[in-house]
């Protein structure tokens, strides 16, 4: 479905965008051993979002107003002296945090949440122009303390829930994306790299 930020809330407002061919983003730190993975945290942030559709960066291609699930897939490449691994098997394992599902946007459909990112840019100085007692420094710091407590309140999460807030779990029962098995990188072999990708829901 295409959504809408309407009274705090996401809606639905249409049905979904064409969905573009599906990009996979490969760790930069793969091929490795799976003991390398565990040493350390995994970060993806290399990989780059983008509503362009002619992309030719390998960029991931979201449709903006439209919720996404991250996937990971972990493959398993097998070592010189291993056997091949049977095509009636799977190498890879796909993990699914619903947690981390969000909505793409291309600006902020929360008012207070572009104050706030306004008045804590310090870049930002052009787009400053709303009234000294909309976005003044009392008005922000008020705006961060509320967004602080939600972190370490424990209603948090239910407060959330109910807000409908964006890049939230809000949406119970996802059902899992069907799981494909992508191509494994080339060598070096007996190696385990992480891949990423986005299913529509």
């Amino acid at each position: 479905y295409r959504y809408a930020f309407h009274s705090s809330t996401w809606v639905v407002a249409g049905k979904a965008d064409p969905i573009s061919p599906p990009r996979v983003h490969v760790h930069p730190d793969s091929p490795a051993a799976g003991a390398q993975w565990t040493k350390q945290i995994i970060s993806f942030d290399k990989l780059k979002l983008t509503n362009n559709q002619l992309d030719d960066n390998g960029h991931i291609i979201l449709n903006s107003m439209h919720k996404y699930q991250p996937r990971f897939h972990v493959i398993y490449v097998p070592g010189k002296d291993e056997p091949a691994i049977p095509p009636t098997c799977q190498n890879f394992k796909t993990f699914i945090f619903p947690e981390t599902r969000f909505t793409a946007v291309t600006a902020y459909q929360n008012q207070r949440i572009t104050q706030l990112k306004i008045a804590s840019n310090p870049f930002a100085k052009g787009f400053r122009d709303c009234d000294q007692e909309d976005c003044g420094p009392e008005a922000m710091t008020q705006l961060q303390a509320r967004s602080q407590l939600r972190k370490t309140s424990p209603q948090s999460a239910q407060a959330a829930k109910e807000g409908g807030l964006p890049m939230s779990s809000s949406d119970s029962g996802c059902s899992s994306p069907a799981r494909v098995a992508y191509p494994v990188p080339g060598s070096p072999s007996y190696a385990q790299p992480y891949l990423a990708d986005y299913g529509s829901v």
